[in-house]
């Protein structure tokens, strides 16, 4: 697989991670053995970002949603390092947490995953928190268009 096909298959990628991840990107790759290379790629590129610039991302992500129905705010998190022998290992992150003030948490999640690009969180705490270190810095104008239309809708 040519290496610029590769770079395309990891910025498309949003929000997976794990066993989502494989499986989409062994649908995708048109020769297996890059599989294991590229994952390793993504997870890596995901574990280096600093937690200050994911909370420098997640503030400009939070003031392009200025003036929508929406309570947004950074939250701190642990994501979960991988499975099987290191199921138990995290490492800090920072989340992007909303609270929509024009509908219901589930309802808003159900318009995130069907958006265009689909955008995939978790609601804890009365709040719909995204994990900013499943996202790619690339994603973020994108993230943020998914949450506008999810709200205006």
């Amino acid at each position: 697989m040519a290496a610029r096909d590769a770079q395309e298959l990891v910025d498309r990628l949003a929000a997976s991670h794990g066993a989502q991840l494989q499986r989409f990107l062994i649908t995708r790759a048109r020769n297996f053995a890059d599989v294991p290379d590229m994952v390793q790629e993504v997870y890596l590129r995901m574990l280096r970002v600093p937690n200050e610039e994911l909370r420098a991302r997640g503030e400009k992500i939070i003031t392009s949603l200025a003036g929508l129905p929406v309570g947004a705010r950074l939250g701190e998190a642990k994501s979960q390092v991988g499975g099987g022998s290191l199921p138990r290992s995290a490492i800090p992150s920072t989340t992007l947490d909303l609270t929509p003030q024009n509908l219901e948490l589930g309802a808003f999640a159900e318009r995130l995953r069907r958006a265009p690009n689909p955008v995939i969180g978790y609601v804890s705490g009365g709040r719909y928190r995204l994990d900013l270190r499943t996202v790619f810095s690339a994603q973020d104008e994108a993230l943020a268009a998914a949450i506008r239309g999810a709200l205006l809708k």
